[in-house]
Formats: structure tokens, sequence, C-alpha cells
């Protein structure tokens, strides 16, 4: 994908110089002006499509709420308790859970699960670190048919350092994956979570107040990490080849105006 996406803007920059030329053809040889036009336009709407294909090379995030818990022992009130951020790209994903200021990631096994389209087997890389240790996961990895406490079985587990709320892991998890698969819902259960995060209300993590969270709603206003659409790098190039096409013909209308003043002054 990324060397396509190279291919198709070098393709885009050729474009842009044979627009050039084809204007100074018609300036110094003076072409059929409705041929070159149409050359120019023509130009433009095969770069328009080249640029649909280049986009689709960007990474494309979304935001997912966390919003139901299992009470956490009461310890847990009304959501969301944080997000998760699945950041799809070429050829590799990364997805980072981060929870409100309330709650902390818990140590232990099994402390953020989660499925994919497809079912993948998948690699793990680039894992962060908290005050007690760098989360971890098996890798290779795919279908461990996991139970996590009220939110049904999922695919693929992620392990925290610790143990239990004793030890908790601050409000950030994130890692990458070497696939480009989206997240889905499983089907475990009847509301078939995204994935489900295991938390502590931080007064009392050591005290019981344990539990977890699950979610799956896309997250579209005040987000810590709201929904993206990238700008396809291709796009300023585009808009340079549809910029000299609308060029030209201004100058073309302004040129015909002017000689069909002087053609009837002439009269």
């Amino acid at each position: 994908m990324e060397l396509l996406s190279k291919k198709l803007l070098l393709t885009l920059a050729r474009f842009r110089n044979h627009i050039s030329l084809e204007l100074l053809n018609m300036v110094n040889n003076k072409q059929t002006k409705g041929r070159v036009m149409k050359r120019v336009w023509y130009t433009a709407a095969v770069a328009g499509v080249a640029l649909l294909f280049a986009g689709n090379a960007n990474a494309v995030t979304t935001t997912y709420l966390i919003t139901n818990t299992n009470t956490c022992n009461g310890g847990c009130t009304t959501g969301p308790f944080g997000t998760v951020t699945d950041n799809i790209g070429p050829t590799s994903s990364t997805i980072t859970v981060t929870l409100s200021s309330s709650y902390a990631l818990m140590g232990g096994a099994g402390v953020f699960g989660f499925d994919l389209v497809g079912d993948p087997t998948i690699n793990f890389s680039g894992f962060n670190s908290s005050t007690n240790g760098a989360f971890s996961a098996t890798s290779p990895q795919t279908n461990t048919n996991t139970a996590l406490d009220g939110f049904g079985k999922f695919e693929y587990i992620i392990d925290a350092p610790g143990s239990g709320g004793s030890t908790p892991n601050g409000t950030t998890l994130t890692f990458t994956i070497d696939s480009t698969a989206a997240l889905v819902s499983n089907s475990s259960t009847a509301n078939q979570w995204l994935f489900a995060v295991e938390i502590c209300n931080v007064s009392g993590c050591g005290n019981g107040l344990t539990g977890f969270a699950g979610g799956g709603t896309v997250c579209t206003f005040n987000c810590s990490n709201q929904e993206v659409t990238p700008l396809p790098a291709a796009l300023p190039l585009f808009a340079s080849v549809l910029g000299g096409g609308l060029a030209f013909s201004t100058w073309r209308r302004k040129r015909r105006t002017v000689g069909s003043k002087q053609q009837a002054l002439a009269a």
C-alpha cells in the first residue's frame, strides 16, 4: 500500500507537468484551444480518480466509548469510563485504551480483550509501561476464547503487570498489532461488545472496587481522540492540477472577451 501511494503521487506530479506543457504549447504554437482544454480537464479527472485510491492508503482512526460496567462492586458510577481508539494503518494497527482520571487499569492476566474481523493470527509489539512494568501478550495469538466477567468471550487478550487492584497500572494501555483488521463485536453475549477492560475506582482499587467495563459506541464529540478522517497526502498536488486548469480557463475567457471587443471596435 505504501508503494502504491508513492506511485500515485508520482503519477499526479506527471499529470501536473503535462498540463503545464499543454498550456505552453497552446500559447507558443497557437494550437486549437478546444482540444487543449479537453486534455486539461481529462487530466484533472484522471488525477481525481487516482487521489481516491491514494487516500485509501492513509490511516483511519476510530474512537469508541467504554460505556458499561458490571458495577465494580459499587465502585463504578455512570459511564463513559474512557475510550478505546483503533488506528488502522497500511500494514498494522495501534489500539489505545484511555481511562478517565477516576479509574485505573487492573494488574494481572486478561486485563483487556477484543475481537477482530476475520479472526486473524496476530503478533503484538509496542506495549507501553506503567509504574509496575510493561503490558504484554502472547505472540502469535488467535481465538483464545477467553471469558471476561459478564462481557462474554474474546479472541485476543492483553496482560498487565502486577496482580489485581493492589497494583493499579494507570489510565493508559497502548500496543500495535500486525493486522489491519477492524475491531468487531463478539457474539457470546446479547449485547455483543467490541472489547472489555478490567478497571478499578482509584479511591478503592485495593478495597475490592474492581470489575470489567465494555463498550463499542463510536465517539464523535468531545473525545480525547475524536474520530478522524485524515487528509490524503495527494490532496495538495491534486489541488494544483485543478488550479492550473481553472486558471487557464479564466485566462481564456478574458482573452476571448478582449478579442470580441477589439473586433467590434474595428467594425
